[in-house]
């Protein structure tokens, strides 16, 4: 999961400078696709940087806890840490697990779609076809 989240904080920091970027930004459809992508995955970075920053306060706390006059400060912050670091945790397996639903349903739209365009594009070779074939034998009469 840590994986996946770093992979996903490495995207949202990419598209963070390309949408920052004045050529992006002249080509309207790219920057606005960027744009989307960027809003979609705000909230996932933004928890798992919370993650990462209450992991990174209870090593400290665990440090300060060595030092007898911050020994009592530092268990709290601990004890607070030990309750939210899971919590964390879930929150950021459900918006995984809820990003990863939406990006299927995506991708399903994506080839119904696709599916779509061909049945389309068959349809319009094949309908040319007859007309050309109509067109001859009426031309043959």
């Amino acid at each position: 999961m840590l994986q996946k989240l770093e992979d996903v904080e490495k995207r949202y920091d990419e598209l963070t400078a390309k949408i920052s970027d004045p050529e992006v930004i002249s080509r309207t459809s790219e920057w606005q696709k960027y744009m989307k992508e960027h809003a979609g995955l705000e909230e996932v970075v933004s928890k798992y940087r919370e993650y990462k920053k209450a992991k990174s306060d209870f090593e400290e706390a665990k440090m300060m806890a060595n030092d007898k006059e911050l020994k009592e400060l530092a268990e709290a912050e601990m004890d607070e840490l030990r309750e939210k670091i899971p919590e964390l945790e879930e929150e950021l397996k459900i918006l995984l697990f809820q990003k990863t639903q939406m990006m299927i349903k995506i991708l399903y739209a994506k080839l119904e779609q696709e599916q779509e365009e061909r049945k389309q594009h068959y349809l319009r070779e094949h309908y040319l076809e007859c007309i050309q074939c109509m067109q001859k034998q009426s031309i043959g009469k």
